[in-house]
C-alpha cells in the first residue's frame, strides 16, 4: 500500500526554490569585463600615442622616400617612409604610423613630420597629428565602457522572486 501524499511544506526564507546559479553569470561577467578592458586598452594605447606627438613631438621637414604597403584580404594600405633630420642633426629614415595616398603625396614629396623627441623612429605625418586622433579610440571607448557595463550586470545580485507556492492549486480568475 502506498502512503497518502502529504502537502509540501513551505521553509522560512521561501524554502522550495532552488537557489538561482550564480557560476555562469560570473563567467559573462569576467568575460564581458575582460573584453571591457582590452578595448579600454586599445583605445587608450591609440590616444596616448597621438597625445604624445602632440604634446611632446619634433616639427621638422621631411621628404617622402617610399611606402611600405600593408596588403589585407579587400583593401591595401600605404604607411609612408620619411626621411628627415632630427634637431641634432642625424638623418632618420622610418616608416610613418599613419597611412598616407601615394597619389595624393607621391615619392619626392616634402612635407612636415612630427617626431617623438626620445624616439626618433615615431613618426607621423603633421597632418595626420593635427588632425586629431580620429575616430577609432573614441569607438573603442565606446565598446570599453559597453562591455564593462554589460560585465557588471552580471555581477549584481539576483532578483528576489517571490515563493512559489507548491501546496494549493491556482484558482481561476
Amino acid at each position: 500500500m502506498n502512503a497518502p501524499r502529504q502537502p509540501a511544506i513551505r521553509l522560512p526564507g521561501g524554502g522550495g526554490a532552488r537557489p538561482p546559479r550564480k557560476s555562469s553569470g560570473i563567467g559573462f561577467g569576467i568575460f564581458f569585463g575582460a573584453l571591457g578592458l582590452l578595448f579600454a586598452y586599445f583605445s587608450w594605447s591609440q590616444f596616448n600615442d597621438h597625445w604624445t606627438l602632440r604634446a611632446n613631438g619634433e616639427r621638422v621637414q621631411g621628404v617622402i622616400v617610399g611606402y611600405d604597403t600593408v596588403r589585407g584580404r579587400r583593401s591595401t594600405t600605404y604607411y609612408p617612409v620619411l626621411r628627415y633630420n632630427t634637431r641634432d642633426g642625424a638623418t632618420v629614415q622610418a616608416s610613418a604610423t599613419g597611412s598616407a595616398s601615394p597619389e595624393d603625396l607621391p615619392r619626392g614629396s616634402r612635407v612636415a613630420v612630427v617626431y617623438e623627441k626620445g624616439n626618433a623612429s615615431h613618426v607621423r605625418l603633421a597632418a595626420s597629428v593635427d588632425g586629431g586622433p580620429g575616430v577609432t579610440p573614441w569607438f573603442l571607448g565606446f565598446l570599453a565602457l559597453l562591455m564593462l557595463g554589460l560585465g557588471s550586470i552580471f555581477f549584481l545580485p539576483a532578483r528576489a522572486r517571490p515563493p512559489r507556492d507548491t501546496a494549493t492549486p491556482p484558482t481561476p480568475g
